[in-house]
Parts: C-alpha cells; sequence; structure tokens
C-alpha cells in the first residue's frame, strides 16, 4: 500500500480534466445519482457548474477529487486516470462548504499551520479576500484567537467572516488545481463578486472548478455547465 502511494504523480502544472461518460450511485441498489456526465475542462480553464440543489454538482466535485469512483465511465487529468495521481498537499486547492476554523490565532486559521508564509503574505491575502473590516475591530487583529471552548477572550466569527477566512486560505495558495463548492454562499453580494473575481485573476494560468447558485459570479468564468436531476442539461 505504502508503495502504491509513493508511485502517484504530482501535480506539477495545471491539468486538464476530461469526464467521460460518468455514472455514479453512492448506493448499487439505488438510482445514479450522476448520469451520463461528460466534460471536457482545458489546463488553465476556468469553469461553473450550477444547478439546484441536489443536482449532483457536490457529488461530482467528490468524483473529481476522487474522493469516489464512478461506476462507469473515466476521470482522466492530463489524460491519465485520476487513480494515478495524489491529490494532497499543495496541488491541490480545495474550499469545501464544511470548511473548519480551528481554536488557534486567526493567523494560524489561514495559513493552516503552513508556517512558510510570511506576515505580509498573509495579511495580502486576508485583503483580497475582504477580511479588512472585520480584522481591524478585533483586539489583537491577525494575533486574535479563535475558539471559545478552549480560549476565555476568544472571538466569535459570523458565517460571513468565516467564509470571508476560508477564502483568504484560498488567496494564499500557489495549487495547480483550485476547486470550490459555494465559496461564496454566506458572503454578501457585493463582496463575494469582487472576491470570485480578484480569485480568477490570481489563478489566471491555473485551472479552476466552481459550484455555485450564484449567477452573478459565473460572467468571470469561461464555461458554464448547468446540471439538473444528475445530468448535465447545458453548458456554453
Amino acid at each position: 500500500k505504502t508503495e502504491k502511494v509513493l508511485d502517484k504523480k504530482k501535480l506539477l502544472l495545471p491539468p486538464s480534466v476530461l469526464i467521460k461518460d460518468i455514472n455514479f450511485s453512492y448506493d448499487e441498489k439505488m438510482a445514479f445519482s450522476l448520469k451520463n456526465i461528460n466534460m471536457r475542462i482545458d489546463k488553465g480553464e476556468k469553469i461553473a457548474i450550477v444547478g439546484r440543489n441536489g443536482s449532483g454538482k457536490t457529488t461530482l466535485l467528490n468524483l473529481i477529487l476522487g474522493l469516489y469512483l464512478p461506476q462507469k465511465g473515466t476521470i482522466l487529468l492530463d489524460d491519465q486516470s485520476i487513480e494515478n495521481y495524489d491529490l494532497e498537499g499543495h496541488s491541490l486547492c480545495l474550499m469545501s462548504q464544511n470548511f473548519n476554523l480551528y481554536s488557534t490565532t486567526l493567523k494560524n486559521n489561514i495559513n493552516m499551520g503552513e508556517f512558510k508564509y510570511t506576515e505580509e503574505e498573509i495579511q495580502k491575502a486576508a485583503h483580497s479576500a475582504d477580511c479588512d473590516d472585520f480584522i481591524k475591530k478585533l483586539p489583537f487583529g491577525l494575533d486574535s484567537t479563535l475558539g471559545r471552548d478552549i480560549y476565555e477572550n476568544a472571538i466569535e466569527l459570523s458565517g460571513g467572516e468565516a467564509q470571508k477566512v476560508a477564502l483568504a486560505r484560498v488567496f494564499l495558495s500557489n495549487a495547480n488545481l483550485i476547486i470550490m463548492d459555494e465559496p461564496t454562499a454566506a458572503v454578501e453580494s457585493l463582496s463575494g463578486v469582487s472576491t470570485i473575481k480578484r480569485i480568477l485573476e490570481k489563478f489566471s494560468d491555473k485551472t479552476v472548478i466552481m459550484v455555485t447558485h450564484r449567477l452573478d459570479i459565473t460572467k468571470f468564468v469561461d464555461k458554464i455547465y448547468v446540471m439538473d436531476n444528475g445530468e448535465i442539461v447545458e453548458s456554453g
């Protein structure tokens, strides 16, 4: 098992993604959650996947991440099976809907314990994610502590503020594949639009896949896929 992991490839460059004839069900006794999914994402392309809740958007992301394998069809990164790749570490930046904040400083929540980043880089990421307004109100700025379960005087963030911290992590990344699932769901509309625009500008040469229900941020991507009932019903 260890040798198999060591043999896996790293994403050293922004990849192309080919999804071909995918059918998937969480339970073989149930109907398919995804049906006949076909999608091609070129290197450095920015795509948005939109659709109603339950249409299969997050399930499709889970397959692209290699968390599940389809019952039928293939997913290729640079024309090789996704199973051949190690998507952990710095080759992939994932912002999921269920991101976590930790009982430590706001700074450590942004750099995720990676002390290679400078203070200036962390501040710039926070600024890009539109965190300035609430950070300047905190008693110790980026050194303010989260987690009242551990720290008596810890601060509490709103849902929108917490999501901006998660977005700051994206800005700090230098990954070749960026995947975001509803990255601005809790952020006010104007701030969310400008933040996504800045993300796509920063990662202009990277491959970016974004799931969103907000059509106001899809105008910045190269292509939009519309999903309904587990199928792609429109693209353009």
